[in-house]
């Protein structure tokens, strides 16, 4: 994914850290979850 960096118009990277971002905190909002089970 780093040949996406070239072209900024594109804000590639910026989505996939933004995505990145919340797969972890919908990771941590599951594993609060399973805990108070």
């Amino acid at each position: 994914m780093r040949w996406y960096s070239n072209d900024p118009s594109m804000g590639i990277e910026r989505v996939v850290n933004s995505l990145m971002k919340t797969r972890m905190r919908l990771d941590v909002l599951k594993q609060g979850q399973s805990l108070e089970r």
